[in-house]
């Protein structure tokens, strides 16, 4: 059974925005290095390792807009056999699940690979405040080395704290590397919030890196059992 992709995984920073006054401590932050093994349904144990975050652009409020554009790579052992097309087919069932899909598939060309690409909206609902996001999506693959997924929003509506968020884009891309069975996993997150009229940027600008961050390690310690779990799924069709 392939592992529930919630779409909660590629908000990382929705969080922040419904908690902008609380403080968020510095032992708070997950580690930047991660290191796990976890069994799989048949056995077999996949190991995780990744390197420290890099920020793309230093983060920082520009025209009162607090941008945070941040990268990670990481390392997978997926097992014996693996194949990005058990990755692809578990997004492409989990969008049509929980999204409404008002284009798509669409076949288009996404960094030099054959991609679908959709346009969604994406209901979400957290401490009761309610955020609709439409957004573009792409998922594409080689069928066997690498495969794509990316996301851009085009238009958020939202209540409360939620509706400072501007912009969200996504992207993991997973690539063989050497070995058979390892890949590397490279996420990468861009968000844009406006700052409150009320948060002085020296008190905000801290708190907000600090959940940013807080929140890139939890998705990435949710996502990385997923994706190799999916890589050991057999190829459609097989």
């Amino acid at each position: 059974m392939r592992g529930e992709w919630k779409v909660q995984d590629r908000y990382p920073f929705l969080a922040l925005l419904l908690g902008m006054s609380a403080q968020v401590s510095a032992s708070t932050s997950g580690p930047t290095v991660f290191e796990a093994k976890s069994p799989s349904h048949s056995g077999a144990v996949k190991t995780y390792h990744c390197e420290e975050e890099s920020w793309l652009n230093p983060p920082a409020v520009v025209n009162g807009v607090y941008i945070a554009e941040l990268q990670m790579k990481c390392r997978v052992a997926a097992g014996k056999e693996p194949s990005v097309s058990g990755v692809k087919a578990a997004m492409e069932e989990t969008l049509h699940q929980t999204r409404i899909v008002h284009e798509g598939p669409r076949i288009e060309e996404r960094h030099g690979l054959k991609s679908n690409r959709y346009l969604v909206t994406v209901a979400l609902k957290d401490e009761g405040e309610g955020i609709r996001v439409r957004e573009e999506v792409w998922i594409g693959s080689n069928e066997s080395d690498r495969l794509l997924y990316e996301t851009d929003s085009r238009q958020i509506q939202a209540q409360g704290m939620a509706s400072f968020l501007r912009k969200v884009w996504f992207r993991a891309d997973v690539l063989r590397q050497g070995p058979a069975s390892d890949f590397e996993v490279t996420l990468s997150n861009r968000i844009e919030i406006a700052r409150p009229w009320y948060a002085m940027e020296w008190v905000f600008t801290p708190i907000a890196k600090k959940s940013v961050l807080q929140k890139f390690h939890k998705v990435r310690n949710e996502l990385l059992p997923k994706i190799a779990e999916s890589l050991s799924q057999p190829r459609k069709g097989s």
